[in-house]
């Protein structure tokens, strides 16, 4: 009976005795905190070029663009302009009395839309 716990033991330290065996290297870079302490996931989902017509642009710089078309490519503007030609497979929207601004989504504090108590 006693033959149980001895053998248990001794194949227990014989595991314990042999040598680690090493991890392929691996060919990622380690992370760098410091360079980007919060990386983006975000991915842009594939869609077909949008042409946004006869629109009113704001544009970065302050100008203002009367009667403007602005095309989008994979999620980027790829052009602003008049009369702009877009690819035959362009999803064509009609914009005219519209505004496009720039904006970004840390434009505004998350307070400005908080109503006030009062």
């Amino acid at each position: 009976m006693r033959a149980l716990p001895t053998t248990l033991l001794a194949l227990l330290l014989a595991g314990c005795a042999s040598t680690p065996q090493k991890a392929p290297p691996s060919s990622a870079k380690p992370y760098d905190f410091a360079a980007d302490p919060y990386p983006s996931t975000y991915q842009r989902v594939p869609s077909p070029p949008v042409l946004l017509q006869h629109a009113t642009v704001l544009t970065g710089t302050g100008a203002r663009l009367e009667n403007a078309d602005l095309l989008l490519r994979d999620g980027r503007i790829a052009a602003i302009g008049q009369a702009l030609e877009a690819p035959a497979d362009a999803v064509r929207v009609d914009a005219r009395g519209k505004w496009i601004t720039p904006a970004s989504s840390t434009s505004i504090p998350t307070s400005a839309c908080i109503p006030a108590r009062g």
